[in-house]
């Protein structure tokens, strides 16, 4: 028999603090951070240009807050009225905005906050704490990515950090609770888009090319009794013409947005896949420019380089295809089958030979 040892504790999440307001109106202040993104030069001064103008008409983000209990005459959600965040300072890379909400008697506690995002671009909700209780400010920690109203499916719900089993959950947040769930979870329809937050499940069925070569295609890994895994995330993809339980392949992977890379790591993560791929073209091109039987006897042998290409030795882990996709500029072309390796011609190159060929002295 386990027994569980007297000093462990069963802890749950807190809401931080009274905010009932059943005895009287009660005024709330509303504390929004936002953490600043650079998603390029000239797509940043396009999109703060317009947010810019719509922060002036008062169109940012715009809150709600919702009760836990509901309402007994209409036996719906409780909500506030609809109120847009203002700018109120910067610091560092966060962005501090804050607005306010009069909660009526009777009101209840605050069980969640519903957010719109008016503006052109997504943005990422840090936190949102509220001032006012009897009991202290009450938090909520998001750390999520809050899409445009345009490309949001529905409004984006955040509850509070305490816990609830599901036959405990306040009536008013039940509805709200089983609807975000649902979101999560996806209907395992449609394909699956960059911005959106389905953590559904496929076995791995893209690990071939069946549509370039039929030779390419591969077993299905999953998804069977003795074999129930690997799993991955499902894409949604349609499937390949040459073998119906393949999907087509695709350069893009699809991640819950919340769980893609952040820029410093995507950042360190594409200077070490540079790095790797670097290696692994100086050791295969190591041997030949060292020989001294290999070499270019003419500017013919120069002018293959660029038109045919130069057949390497095997590359390691496919080092080859690897940089080319990190580095298009550099290797023009580049196939794995053939260990082919074809430079970008530079301009001057391009003009000497279209003078050469095109131009009548």
């Amino acid at each position: 028999m386990w027994c569980v040892p007297q000093c462990m504790k069963a802890t749950m999440a807190t809401s931080g603090g009274n905010t009932n307001t059943k005895s009287k109106n009660v005024n709330v202040k509303a504390l929004v951070s936002i953490q600043q993104s650079d998603g390029g030069l000239i797509p940043n001064l396009t999109n703060s240009a317009i947010d810019g103008i719509k922060e002036l008409v008062g169109k940012t983000l715009v809150l709600e807050l919702v009760s836990d209990d509901l309402d007994p005459k209409t036996n719906s959600e409780k909500k506030t009225t609809k109120n847009s965040v203002q700018f109120v300072e910067k610091k560092e890379d966060v962005v501090w905005y804050e607005t306010q909400f009069e909660l009526s008697k009777g009101f209840g506690n605050v069980g969640a906050v519903i957010i719109e995002n008016e503006q052109h671009q997504e943005l990422f909700l840090k936190n949102i704490v509220l001032y006012g209780f009897p009991g202290g400010p009450l938090h909520f920690t998001c750390n999520s990515w809050i899409q445009p109203n345009h490309d949001a499916a529905m409004k984006r719900v955040f509850f509070t950090h305490k816990s609830y089993l599901p036959s405990q959950t306040p009536r008013g947040l039940q509805r709200l609770r089983k609807e975000e769930l649902v979101l999560l979870r996806g209907n395992g329809e449609g394909e699956c888009k960059s911005c959106d937050r389905i953590y559904d499940y496929d076995v791995y069925n893209d690990l071939g090319d069946p549509d370039t070569n039929i030779h390419l295609k591969r077993p299905v890994l999953g998804g069977t009794k003795q074999y129930p895994y690997p799993r991955r995330c499902r894409t949604g993809r349609k499937h390949s013409d040459a073998d119906s339980l393949s999907e087509k392949k695709s350069s893009r992977f699809y991640v819950p947005r919340d769980e893609v890379f952040g820029e410093m790591k995507q950042t360190q993560f594409t200077t070490s896949t540079v790095s790797l791929g670097l290696n692994a073209i100086f050791e295969s091109l190591d041997t030949i420019l060292t020989d001294p039987d290999l070499g270019f006897l003419s500017f013919e042998d120069i002018d293959t380089l660029y038109k045919e290409g130069f057949h390497l030795p095997p590359l390691k882990a496919n080092g080859l295809t690897l940089l080319q996709k990190v580095i298009p500029k550099l290797i023009k072309a580049a196939k794995d089958t053939q260990n082919m390796l074809r430079f970008d011609p530079p301009e001057a190159f391009k003009i000497l030979y279209y003078n050469k060929n095109y131009c009548v002295g």
